[in-house]
């Protein structure tokens, strides 16, 4: 077996306030990993949220399927989370993630099982075919989500896309939304484009937007990203209206 640990956080730099430094606000756990898989205990993302990432080519951008402006459930990290990894069977790996609950067990809510909420995922990437489903389901706030992803890359193009339902357990907060993209690699440059769909149970509650951007490797840490993207949202949805241009740099360490 061998020990492992990461401590992640974030520096935000933002034009709505002063600089912070936010200690311990991402992926923070400790672990052991062997022939078994790994297992984990911290704070990491959910697995049902892994399984479609790696379906989206514009994660962590201003069009990430996960941004505030398309949230499903806003549940990507947790405390106190119980994570086991199994091991890759010739491209297969699956995933679950449990949360107890710290609640005194004397409220109304009873949130202090060891599982109250629980995610899982499964995955299947061989060759250029990726394949991800995922599941969430919260005891805590009555809430439930599942996807479907998929992406399949052949020379320089490459298509993906995703599917998510939420049922957050509140009279007209569900949510369906979809998401196709596609990519096309020349040398160093990606040319990526996409368009999104946002349907809530609320009447004047949809949206969807498109995005085009492009993408320079300068190598295989470092890499620069502009982006354009066009959101249509009616009065009620959680989506916001209106026009986005982003530009990024990213290095990985």
């Amino acid at each position: 077996m061998t020990a492992v640990f990461q401590i992640e956080s974030a520096v935000s730099v933002s034009e709505g306030g002063a600089n912070t430094f936010d200690g311990g606000l991402r992926n923070t756990y400790v672990g052991i990993t062997g022939d078994f898989g790994m297992f984990a205990i911290g704070r990491h993302d959910a697995p049902h949220d892994l399984a479609w990432s790696k379906a989206d080519p514009f994660v962590d951008t201003a069009f990430d399927y996960d941004a505030s402006d398309y949230d499903q459930t806003a549940w990507t990290r947790v405390d106190g989370t119980y994570w086991y990894v199994t091991p890759n069977f010739n491209g297969l790996t699956g995933a679950v993630a449990l949360v107890p609950g710290e609640d005194n067990g004397i409220t109304a809510t009873d949130n202090d099982g060891w599982a109250d909420t629980v995610s899982y995922m499964v995955t299947y990437k061989n060759a250029g075919l990726y394949l991800g489903a995922g599941f969430l389901d919260s005891s805590a706030d009555n809430s439930d989500e599942w996807n479907i992803a998929g992406s399949y890359t052949m020379d320089a193009f490459g298509v993906q896309g995703i599917y998510t339902q939420t049922e957050s357990g509140t009279a007209g907060n569900d949510l369906d939304t979809w998401q196709i993209t596609g990519t096309y690699t020349m040398g160093n440059n990606v040319l990526k484009a996409g368009y999104r769909d946002m349907s809530e149970d609320d009447a004047n509650s949809d949206a969807d937007a498109w995005v085009i951007g492009l993408d320079h490797n300068f190598s295989k840490r470092t890499s620069a990203q502009v982006l354009y993207v066009s959101a249509d949202a009616d009065d009620g949805a959680t989506a916001n209206d209106g026009d986005t241009f982003s530009m990024q740099l990213n290095h990985n360490f």
